[in-house]
């Protein structure tokens, strides 16, 4: 019959069991060693292999938050018109403002019968300029400009026949924060069984002074408070992901706020108070003379390093060859390689930019961005960037009250 495995242990030599002991002795001495009398070794941030944080530019790593900005404050304007064309008034508003007013070529021939009035001692751009297409019955088109041109500190007017202007919108510094719209949405899932679902959407619009320099613009807002007029919160239980976006050097974003739709919702949302978040930046122009024949041209701007490496034909237009390494942002990155180059021949017109590539490694990323020939230009003459440094968020407050419940 099979012997047991305490009949096995009885019968062993004994200097076999007292190696056993011993081993067993020196694991639960170490244990405690380790565990309770050990002095932690601090190791010297350098020698330290860690991993790399998700969500970098081309497997870069992230980079760290941003530090916080101050808004400018309003540009402030001092203004007397009295009866006058909408013409004449955008123009001098434009010009106190440093702006640009794209128009229609028969914008001005259709309200050309009105007239307004503006009085403004010390008041800000934004509700200055909203008071002005109210009294002339027009709005603005929310277009994007690529960040270089002069027509990025522009605003395209438009009449305004369903009356977009007159929607709630709030005056925050040097940001203006428009309600576009409440929606509710009740979704009954057949499919998967599930209990019907109640989503409560509101659609804004940000509005930055096209003086500052914006990189990107948070998507979702900071919720702070949002109340109905019977005393229901209305706050998430947990904040959406605080994305960022819009193409890059432009003055405006569409953002979106959802909120808990309560099991018995009043008639009224009574107060939501928010924050939206801009990224802005310094821009340093970096131009690029005798682009044909130009190669492995270095320039510094912050401690970022950028070689032009050189300009390729490729059929109907070309390519500019481009390397980056040094610190920077992934906002810097995606502002470089979004529209904020301009290929122009000795008369300054420019070629298209039609597209980019790009390859990313921890020690920098280099890029490839494409340009297409526009009737009549001429060969390329130079090169022209506008390079991101010292970035910076500014928080943006804004509180809406008393909005009907849809």
């Amino acid at each position: 019959m099979a012997s047991s495995p305490a009949q096995n242990v009885r019968g062993a030599p004994p200097w076999l069991l007292t190696i056993l002991l011993l081993l067993a002795l020196s694991g639960a001495g170490y244990y405690v060693w380790w565990s309770l009398i050990r002095t932690p070794t601090t190791l010297k941030a350098d020698a330290v292999a860690v991993e790399a944080p998700r969500g970098g530019f081309n497997g870069r790593p992230s980079a760290p938050p941003l530090p916080e900005g101050k808004d400018p404050g309003p540009t402030l304007l001092t203004l007397q018109l009295t009866n006058i064309s909408p013409e004449s008034a955008f123009q001098q508003l434009a010009k106190a403002g440093g702006l640009e007013i794209l128009r229609s070529s028969s914008l001005w021939d259709q309200i050309e019968k009105k007239t307004v009035s503006l009085s403004l001692k010390d008041q800000s751009f934004w509700p200055a300029f909203f008071d002005l297409c109210l009294q002339s019955g027009v709005c603005f088109e929310a277009g994007y400009n690529e960040a270089p041109r002069a027509s990025r500190n522009s605003v395209q007017l438009q009449p305004d026949p369903s009356g977009r202007m007159r929607c709630p919108v709030v005056f925050s510094g040097s940001f203006a924060v428009i309600l576009r719209q409440i929606r509710h949405t009740a979704t009954a899932d057949y499919a998967a069984q599930n209990p019907p679902r109640h989503d409560l959407t509101l659609d804004v619009m940000l509005l930055a002074e096209p003086k500052i320099p914006v990189l990107e613009i948070s998507y979702t807002p900071d919720i702070q408070t949002a109340v109905d007029d019977a005393g229901n919160s209305l706050v998430p239980a947990a904040p959406r992901y605080r994305g960022y976006g819009g193409p890059p050097g432009n003055w405006h974003n569409n953002l979106q706020i959802n909120l808990t739709y309560p099991p018995k919702p009043a008639k009224r949302i009574a107060r939501l108070a928010a924050t939206a978040r801009v990224v802005t930046a310094s821009i340093q122009p970096l131009e690029i003379a005798n682009v044909l024949t130009a190669r492995d041209v270095a320039s510094n701007i912050e401690g970022m390093q950028i070689v032009f490496k050189g300009l390729s034909k490729t059929g109907n237009g070309y390519n500019a060859a481009l390397a980056i390494s040094g610190p920077s942002d992934r906002r810097s990155m995606r502002f470089l390689t979004r529209g904020s180059m301009l290929l122009m021949d000795a008369q300054g017109r420019e070629y298209s930019h039609s597209g980019n590539d790009s390859s990313g490694s921890p020690d920098g990323f280099t890029f490839n961005a494409q340009f297409s020939a526009r009737g009549g230009i001429g060969q390329p003459a130079k090169l022209v960037l506008s390079v991101p440094n010292k970035l910076q968020e500014i928080t943006v407050p804004f509180t809406f009250m008393d909005l009907p419940m849809p």
